[in-house]
């Protein structure tokens, strides 16, 4: 999971599901290891962070069977199908205004997943892990991405970095096969929305869409 917050029942249910015990009792074990000198996590007013994921990872992957990556699986769908009812909403208000969350899962523990999906695809390639042991994350982001909606992407836009990192062919295959369509979820996304009386400007939904191709860019190979 990576990060995760005790004030969503969700994030609780989702620890609950892949470490296949209460969530009580887990956080009783993990207190033990925040509580250590030298401690591999830490938790800050509920806010639980692993200090280096990476690391982490790398140890714990020797360990982890398929059924551990069955269940990733089904906690990472699960988490990004908690689409925000407001964002198309947010996205074209033109005045400042306090939004109530109404999402399931918190951003941490969305953030956490999609840093696992990184982490799975790129050590699971160089550990020479069989794809169908840890779930194949190409097909499971393209599966995620053919079936999302306008709203998806701007309910989920803080991550898309993440995504476009864990399965890099998948995010392009689907930017291309999106562009051809008459009602291209992404064209979308790219019309600017303006108002001259919105005082910082006009929105930009665009911005974390354009950081994941960066981010892509750095690798000759995908390059187009």
């Amino acid at each position: 999971v990576g990060q995760w917050s005790d004030s969503f029942k969700a994030d609780q249910d989702t620890l609950s599901l892949l470490s296949n015990e209460p969530y009580e009792s887990y956080i009783r074990k993990l207190q033990r290891w925040v509580n250590s000198s030298d401690s591999p996590i830490i938790n800050i007013d509920g806010n639980w962070r692993i200090i280096s994921p990476y690391e982490s990872f790398s140890f714990a992957l020797k360990h982890l069977t398929r059924t551990d990556f069955s269940l990733y699986k089904e906690a990472i769908i699960r988490a990004l199908d908690d689409i925000d009812p407001d964002a198309i909403a947010k996205s074209q208000s033109f005045t400042l205004e306090l939004w109530e969350n109404k999402q399931k899962y918190s951003n941490c523990i969305k953030e956490g997943l999609a840093q696992s999906a990184i982490l799975i695809s790129i050590l699971g390639e160089s550990h020479n892990i069989d794809s169908t042991n840890t779930g194949n994350i190409d097909n499971m982001i393209s599966d995620i991405l053919h079936k999302s909606k306008y709203e998806w992407w701007l309910s989920f836009k803080v991550i898309i970095p993440n995504i476009a990192e864990a399965s890099p062919k998948s995010f392009i295959s689907f930017i291309q096969d999106d562009l051809l369509k008459d009602k291209s979820i992404i064209k979308s996304i790219f019309m600017e929305k303006k108002n001259k009386d919105r005082l910082f400007g006009s929105n930009a939904d665009y911005i974390e869409i354009l950081l994941a191709l960066e981010s892509l860019a750095w690798q000759k190979k995908y390059l187009y």
